[in-house]
């Protein structure tokens, strides 16, 4: 009997945003400013600490040295205090101040460069705490936010270009997060800002990550003396006070006959491979690649049935294999063309692979272990099974029959290196090993630690010239590398972790199973973040890498519950997302100004930024109508749209009036498209997602 694969769904999605992190190859550091000092008149050395001049201010605060001091580790606090009487200010506009707070500056010698902050924003942020906290470049008519919050105001966070002739302003370019609907914990701990500026573009970004560009010939900004800013502005809402610290300020210039390039020249992105009827089991090595074909992956569905998802970039078929029941421990036998797995009754079972047939079987006399990962494959197709009597058993090639035996003392993690190695933890979750012969296993003394309890934990991965080397998560939740030497020893080390910018901060957790592809290892955080070790430029050390590099990071997230992360044959990393999908991230080429989004400056009028927040639609993605709802728009209005498709090009225009609009998405391809709707000097912007 035959067993036909079933198709199930077509599904057509998008690729992510392609942001790419910062490079600061062609850049040198000119500042590095951690503010170690013993005093405020050490600091004053450096940095102008404003004093209270009421016509200069910003916001509703008057500026004292008193609301500047030092941290202990070193850092600097702004704290903004209530004033007990309200205090006015006579000046032209006339103003009220309800604050006291702190402010530092320093002139600038010259103004292209990156520059960056590490900054814990006011306590309070998202609390209705009206603060206003900026770190800003400043000139006569140009003032660059690297951030500028607006809390209890807009209850944004800004990142922009802004513009002013004669106090009269021009536009304000960049982007909007709004503090509520986007990240929750602004407060919560500290944040990287970053901006480049050169004679090209305009890019700002957040932990290293790019947020948006905007090419000079937009902002035509003139050449004028400038100072770095960074100020705890405040509004009126509040008797509360609140603060903000500082940890460290970086400036860094352009190398003489270096590019002006600042973006690194590949990127991650995103993709989705199954829909939502077809979602992955919440199990640990639920997803096993194809070995030997790039375009194949194999996963276990919520229903516990195998699946066959095939395809690349946009373009996935999502096949259901069978009706058996799936257990656990799935893998795929690349020498014989054979999938592999625990069935619910405990015993070997698997299915051969005969063009496009799959044709089941089960071995009713090798029953497995319990633990979830109890199978693994030779390079040469020979099987290495743990059993339930607790020993561990190779299995022949294609026939499956036993060639040799051994008691082990096994708690989970099986691991096969090249040369058929086995990797494992013990009961004692002690990191083990044994050589393995065609008759044999031989133990392999490894120096003693202790690996992570929690499944998949253990990866051997080319760290190294000599091609040798152990990643594992250890009971402290970081993660380690054994690395052999050239005189065959074994060398220990917790890598620092580096987010996107200079200096290693201290780790987050490793919550997930470890997958290795090409030199890099992946892993999970435990906030469900894909992230990697790698080598730096020169290789010569290994850094902590952000795989997603997009400020956007809800739609990627991984279930960290019952994680399932797997590195492909063509370089995808797959993994199952917190919606349940099959999604996966794909290292490829990326130009310099492919960006997040770019907002267009109008140079004749005031250009309004708002966020994409402030439009609903409904469906998106979406086979045909949408309904368009401007939560901020007026009924009497009339508004501009443009349509423009992934590749830049203009699919539709038009206008309709009032908040809410029926509109027609049948008759356009599938892809994804960014609607721009227009009214005055407002602009809106909404990405839509058109499914077959």
């Amino acid at each position: 009997m035959k067993y036909l694969l079933l198709l199930f769904s077509i599904v057509t999605t998008l690729q992510g945003f392609s942001q790419s992190r910062i490079s600061y190859v062609n850049y040198e550091a000119t500042l590095q400013e951690n503010f170690d000092y013993q005093n405020l008149d050490a600091l004053s050395q450096n940095w102008t600490i404003q004093s209270t001049q009421p016509a200069k201010s910003a916001g509703t605060a008057l500026y004292s040295p008193a609301q500047v001091s030092l941290l202990p580790q070193g850092g600097i606090r702004l704290t903004a205090t209530p004033l007990t009487n309200l205090m006015a200010a006579r000046e032209p506009k006339g103003k009220d101040f309800y604050y006291r707070s702190g402010m530092i500056s320093k002139d600038l010698k010259e103004n292209y460069g990156i520059y960056e902050i590490i900054a814990k924003l006011p306590n309070g942020l998202e609390d209705a705490q009206d603060a206003w906290p900026v770190f800003q470049l400043v000139g006569d008519h140009i003032q660059i936010n690297i951030f500028d919050g607006h809390a209890n105001i807009n209850d944004d966070l800004r990142q922009n270009v802004h513009k002013s002739i004669d106090q009269e302003t021009q536009y304000q370019c960049g982007h909007s997060w709004d503090l509520e609907d986007f990240h929750k914990g602004w407060d919560k701990g500290f944040h990287v800002f970053q901006v480049a500026w050169t004679p090209e573009s305009v890019t700002f970004f957040i932990h290293g990550r790019e947020v948006s560009t905007i090419p000079a010939d937009q902002l035509e900004l003139p050449i004028e003396s400038m100072k770095m800013v960074v100020a705890l502005q405040t509004g009126d809402a509040t008797s509360q006070p609140m603060q903000m610290d500082i940890k460290k300020i970086n400036v860094y210039r352009h190398k003489e006959g270096r590019p002006f390039s600042y973006l690194m020249d590949n990127s991650w992105e995103f993709h989705t491979a199954t829909s939502d009827d077809t979602k992955v089991l919440a199990q640990n090595r639920a997803i096993v690649p194809n070995p030997s074909n790039s375009h194949e992956v194999f996963y276990i569905g919520q229903d516990h049935h195998l699946y066959l998802a095939s395809g690349e970039g946009n373009h996935w078929t999502t096949r259901k294999i069978g009706n058996q029941n799936i257990g656990r421990s799935l893998i795929y036998v690349n020498a014989n063309d054979m999938l592999l797995y625990r069935d619910d009754a405990g015993y070997l079972s698997g299915f051969f692979r005969k063009d496009n047939d799959f044709i089941p079987f089960s071995k009713q006399n090798i029953k497995l272990a319990e633990q979830p990962s109890v199978l693994a494959s030779t390079r040469d197709g020979q099987v290495v099974a743990i059993l339930a009597n607790q020993k561990i058993v190779s299995l022949a090639n294609g026939s499956l029959s036993v060639l040799a035996m051994a008691p082990i003392d096994y708690r989970g993690d099986l691991t096969l290196t090249p040369d058929n190695t086995i990797l494992y933890k013990d009961s004692n979750n002690k990191l083990s090993a044994l050589k393995q012969d065609e008759l044999s296993f031989t133990p392999v003394a490894l120096p003693y630690y202790q690996v992570s309890d929690a499944p998949g934990s253990i990866l051997f991965n080319t760290f190294n010239n000599s091609g040798q080397g152990i990643a594992f998560r250890g009971t402290d939740d970081k993660f380690h590398l054994l690395e052999k030497t050239g005189d065959q020893q074994y060398r220990h080390s917790i890598p620092a972790y580096n987010y996107g910018f200079q200096d290693p901060q201290h780790p987050d957790y490793i919550a997930s199973n470890l997958a290795g592809g090409l030199q890099d290892v992946f892993y999970l955080s435990e906030d469900g973040r894909l992230q990697l070790f790698g080598w730096n430029t020169e290789r010569t050390q290994r850094q902590h890498f952000w795989v997603d590099d997009n400020f956007f990071t809800q739609k990627y997230l991984a279930d960290i519950q019952a994680p399932s992360l797997a590195f492909g044959h063509g370089g995808q990393l797959f993994y199952r997302t917190r919606h349940g999908s099959l999604g996966y991230f794909n290292w490829e080429h990326s130009s310099k100004d492919c960006t997040c989004r770019t907002l267009h400056a109008d140079k004749e009028e005031n250009f309004n930024l708002i966020s994409d927040m402030e439009i609903k639609v409904y469906p998106n993605p979406t086979t045909g109508r949408l309904l368009l709802t401007l939560n901020k728009g007026n009924q009497d209005d009339v508004y501009q749209y443009e349509l423009v498709a992934a590749n830049g090009q203009s699919v539709r225009k038009g206008s309709f009036e009032g908040k809410e609009y029926s509109f027609d998405f049948s008759n356009e391809p599938s892809g994804i498209y960014q609607l721009n709707i227009i009214s005055g000097t407002n602009q809106y912007t909404k990405r839509l997602v058109k499914i077959k």
